[in-house]
């Protein structure tokens, strides 16, 4: 009997010990599937509007973009458009939950979404791109030259 009780008491000593967990656990991270730049009124529903915002594609392993949909840079533009810029030769930086992509020194050949498939649109090279968002704060801030245009822009992001 007395060393049924002692198993019994080392097997309960040993099963203590195994079922602790680590204090120092971090939580999980969500995941973020998209970055937008908030449209008017706090509207989400980008599948349906014509109005003009960035889509910061940044964090994905298939490529990173600024897709800026329904955008017009200069008054004498006839329509809006939708164009994606590739950051796969800008400088990266990240610290912590803030991301700079910097371009100021290439050019960058955009594509623009015609017909349903994305082209190069070589006739408007990018240049001095700077692009800068902290996904904590939730903010953004864009610069960039387009055929002679500076285009900037700041804001608040939706993260979903």
């Amino acid at each position: 009997m007395k060393k049924l009780f002692g198993l019994m008491a080392m097997l309960l000593v040993a099963m203590t010990f195994v079922s602790c967990g680590d204090d120092k656990d971090e939580p999980d991270q969500p995941k973020i599937n998209g970055i937008y730049s908030v449209l008017s009124g706090n509207a989400t529903n980008y599948e349906t509007t014509t109005e003009s915002f960035y889509k910061f594609d940044v964090l994905g392993t298939s490529g990173r973009y600024i897709e800026m949909h329904n955008v017009k840079f200069d008054s004498r533009m006839p329509i809006t458009i939708t164009m994606r810029v590739p950051l796969s030769d800008c400088s990266r930086y990240v610290v912590n939950d803030s991301y700079t992509f910097d371009g100021q020194s290439i050019s960058i050949t955009p594509d623009l979404y015609r017909g349903g498939t994305w082209t190069p649109y070589s006739e408007r090279p990018i240049t001095k791109l700077i692009v800068h968002f902290d996904t904590k704060k939730k903010t953004y801030d864009i610069k960039f030259d387009c055929s002679g245009i500076t285009v900037s822009g700041e804001g608040t992001l939706y993260i979903n």
